[in-house]
């Protein structure tokens, strides 16, 4: 898990950049090639949640719970926060994760749609903008993931 939150860093993602709506593009981007056979909305589910990674990180989130706090009777009651939402991406998560290691592992192996790849965020960005990379990266993936 270590890995990926490092292969996902925003120096590795951005190639050290630093902005926000460039990782969010990329990320969104990079996951889609992952997975978009298998959850088609994928692209618009990851722009939310790394919406509300954003406002966890830079603390938007707790201004935001701060205005929903509502008091009663001197009792102060917080507002819940979004852990259906989160849950719901729990799948996704462990999808992405069991595919960008089934593609590491290919690429380290040999593999020849990925042989002259030096890392998988490489073999995704290739698979961004060339069909015949996305087509053998959803075919290895499909293949992995219909073992789960």
């Amino acid at each position: 898990m270590i890995w990926f939150a490092q292969e996902f860093s925003a120096a590795r993602v951005t190639a050290g950049s630093g902005e926000n709506t460039e990782i969010g593009y990329k990320l969104r981007k990079r996951v889609a090639v992952l997975l978009s056979f298998q959850f088609p909305t994928i692209e618009k589910e990851v722009r939310e949640l790394y919406k509300e990674r954003s406002a966890f990180v830079h603390g938007t989130f707790f201004l935001r719970i701060r205005e929903d706090i509502e008091i009663k009777d001197g009792l102060a009651r917080l507002p819940s926060p979004p852990f259906a939402f989160l849950y719901g991406y729990k799948e996704r998560i462990r999808y992405a994760l069991v595919a960008y290691m089934s593609l590491n592992k290919a690429r380290k192996s040999g593999a020849v749609d990925f042989k002259d790849c030096s890392s998988v965020l490489e073999i995704l960005e290739r698979a961004i903008i060339d069909l015949d990379t996305r087509a053998a990266v959803r075919a290895h993936t499909e293949r992995v993931l219909r073992l789960m």
